[in-house]
């Protein structure tokens, strides 16, 4: 399932985070899980040619415990002219389900504020919009409300 923030949106004001995810080193683990859960999408990229790259790291976004994956795609062939940003959550049979899949992003956060239990994320769009959008639990994915 895809799920994509519109280009028409309107920026909500976003609380503070620590800073988008890519400042911090990517976990190995998560995201040799992650390019699992999108091997698919690589593989045709590698099939033109097309250079991609993931990275991915755990972080609990419901408090179970157990740890989601939130991340980016570098790819041209995956993404279009900018990056994707990512949450997925283990579906408990080897797989992930996609939390959020949006193309056309520079980053992602993951906020500290939370919806229904859930920490909120902020993804930045290299457009004239410019600064965050805010992303909150739907109920079953990543949204506007």
């Amino acid at each position: 399932m895809r799920i994509s923030v519109p280009a028409f949106i309107v920026c909500l004001a976003v609380p503070a985070a620590a800073s988008p995810l890519y400042e911090a080193s990517p976990d190995p683990g998560a995201t040799k899980a992650a390019e699992s859960a999108f091997a698919t999408e690589l593989a045709d990229a590698r099939e033109v040619g097309a250079m991609s790259e993931v990275l991915a790291w755990p972080i609990d976004l419901d408090g179970d415990g157990q740890a989601e994956l939130v991340g980016q795609i570098f790819s041209l062939f995956v993404c279009g002219n900018f990056n994707c940003v990512f949450a997925l959550q283990p579906d408990g049979a080897g797989g992930f389900k996609r939390l959020l899949f949006s193309s056309g992003m520079d980053a992602i956060e993951v906020l500290e504020t939370r919806t229904d239990g859930w920490l909120d994320l902020a993804v930045w769009r290299p457009d004239e919009l410019g600064g965050p959008v805010r992303l909150v639990w739907t109920g079953f994915d990543y949204g506007l409300r």
